[in-house]
């Protein structure tokens, strides 16, 4: 299959757990990074105090963490885009499912983009096999009800 993603936001609880999880490390890595440096400072300048440094630190490094707080939106949808791959095949899968529990004939595919390339053959040949099992049933219950008349 090989059709577009339409959207972005498909399993929104997933997508804004992982994208809140990246904000908060990449909040507390541009944290803890500021801090180290502040502490390496102190620690190398005799008489000096952590809360100036760390003052000076994110004076002196403003732009850096100005320009990595302007990536921050673009890591952030990325990483809303990336579980699509898994959580779109998961949505088609539950919906190709419930079609199957309905009786209605599925053939199980996936965008090629997508994670678990391998699921719907599987599925498929689980079907092919059941459909198999189906008819072999079928036949012998009309031949045991033709041979008891």
């Amino acid at each position: 299959m090989n059709q577009k993603r339409k959207t972005i936001l498909f399993d929104k609880e997933v997508q804004f757990k992982i994208a809140g999880n990246i904000a908060f490390y990449w909040f507390a890595s541009m944290f803890s990074v500021v801090v180290l440096v502040a502490m390496v400072q102190t620690w190398r300048i005799p008489g000096s105090l952590l809360v100036e440094n760390l003052l000076d630190v994110i004076q002196i490094h403003a732009f850096v963490i100005l320009g990595m707080l302007i990536f921050l939106p673009l890591i952030i949808l990325h990483s809303m885009r990336l579980p699509i791959r898994f959580a779109g095949p998961i949505h088609r899968l539950r919906k190709d499912l419930a079609r199957l529990e309905n009786g209605e004939s599925v053939e199980f595919r996936f965008r090629n983009d997508d994670f678990w390339k391998d699921i719907p053959e599987s599925l498929n040949s689980l079907v092919a096999k059941i459909d198999e099992l189906e008819d072999q049933v079928s036949k012998e219950m009309n031949r045991d009800s033709i041979g008891n008349y």
